[in-house]
């Protein structure tokens, strides 16, 4: 089997080339730090959620308290004022 004779790229050839990788390299950045923007994001609606559920049961826990010491009955929070269901 003869040895072929190498072939130079020319200068254009090989610019663009570089150019496309210099791009595919940099959009391989960026796709990773959209996913590390993602993951914490992830994080933060985790976060989110976990305090959403306490506030909704201290919201619950609340209510049967009121509910026990004031009796079934509607609340004006502007004024204060309960008003109670006959």
């Amino acid at each position: 089997m003869a040895l072929k004779t190498p072939t130079k790229f020319t200068k254009e050839e090989l610019d663009k080339l570089k150019t496309l990788q210099t791009k595919i390299d940099t959009l391989t950045v960026r796709f990773g730090s959209l996913n590390i923007a993602k993951i914490k994001l992830e994080k933060q609606e985790s976060l989110l959620i976990s305090e959403l559920s306490n506030l909704q049961q201290e919201e619950t826990k609340t209510a049967t308290e009121l509910t026990t010491k004031y009796g079934k009955g509607s609340l004006n929070t502007d004024t204060g004022e309960f008003t109670p269901i006959e």
